[in-house]
């Protein structure tokens, strides 16, 4: 992968992991496709930004959360694309 894409993509799970420290539902769904197909922790299907944020401002609410990436390899899957090939999410300190 290019450095730039690299550097984007890290940018981005910076970004995402500050807002689900903070429970940002508006912060986390802008990082989402407005075309989203999100699955979260339950069955149900979300669509869009405002499925994506439906979803996290439904999530209870704890005191203090801490959330890391690890193993995260992105593959360019065309000229303005990059995806995850995979990636491993920890959540960690959630009370």
């Amino acid at each position: 992968m290019p450095h730039a894409a690299d550097d984007i993509a890290s940018d981005i799970i910076a970004k995402w992991a500050a807002a689900f420290s903070r429970l940002d539902a508006d912060a986390l769904s802008s990082l989402y496709s407005k075309h989203a197909l999100f699955f979260g922790s339950n069955p149900k299907l979300y669509r869009g930004r405002d499925g994506v944020a439906a979803y996290f401002k439904g999530l209870p609410r704890w005191r203090t959360s801490t959330v890391q990436f690890s193993d995260v390899v992105f593959e360019q899957v065309g000229p303005d694309l990059v995806s995850p090939a995979r990636r491993r999410l920890r959540l960690i300190k959630v009370r």
